[in-house]
């Protein structure tokens, strides 16, 4: 298998040095939490490294798509471009009604043809609101995926802002909560998310200074 760097040092390390070619990434959150924005940061990422790939975007308008990343006008023009290593579909009840028989079909070939074509696919999903807002604590859990999700997904991330729900605890901090990681061990990774520039950035815990006796 073939490692791709998410240029996050932080994902990296629970990753083991990155996203696996071939494998199914689902990256799953309530709405609002910054799984577009996160999506297009990776996206600007791999486009600096040079790396092939392919945004496919339901969510948003073309313009507003544009508007929101300088990501290069090339990477909506190549869908469908079976050389490219990394895919990314934001987000997949757009793309499939909400039966259960329609996802797991639509997931059941889309990890079929990852691995036919050695591709990461990196699959965003929508979690409904309702099974988080009103949970003490607000954490998402697998539990709240939409059937045939853990079934067929390789590495499943929970993306969770705590300051989403109450701005004094952890702001601008994100936790993306890897769940389920068919490739070795779970973990979570803190990552600063920056609300007026929509970007996620590699989380440096402060040191505090050392008391004086």
């Amino acid at each position: 298998m073939t490692k791709i760097s998410s240029g996050y040092s932080n994902l990296d390390r629970i990753l083991n040095g990155g996203f696996e070619c071939p494998s199914l990434v689902t990256i799953c959150s309530r709405s609002s939490m910054g799984k577009t924005n996160l999506a297009l940061n990776l996206s600007e990422i791999f486009s600096s490294q040079m790396i092939d790939h392919v945004y496919v975007s339901y969510a948003e308008t073309y313009e507003q798509l544009l508007d929101k990343s300088n990501i290069c006008c090339r990477v909506l023009n190549e869908l469908g471009n079976i050389g490219e290593k990394i895919i990314i579909i934001d987000y997949m009840q757009l793309v499939v009604d909400g039966y259960d028989e329609c996802i797991s079909s639509f997931l059941h070939n889309l990890k079929k043809d990852s691995f036919l074509l050695n591709q990461c696919v990196i699959l965003l999903c929508q979690i409904d609101s309702n099974l988080i807002d009103k949970r003490q604590g607000h954490r998402p859990k697998i539990s709240d995926l939409p059937e045939g999700v853990e079934s067929y997904s390789d590495q499943i991330f929970l993306l969770h802002r705590r300051d989403f729900y109450d701005s004094m605890d952890k702001p601008g901090i994100a936790e993306l909560i890897l769940v389920k990681n068919r490739f070795g061990k779970i973990g979570t990774c803190e990552l600063t998310y920056d609300s007026e520039e929509l970007k996620f950035l590699d989380y440096t815990p402060m040191r505090q200074k050392p008391t004086s006796v």
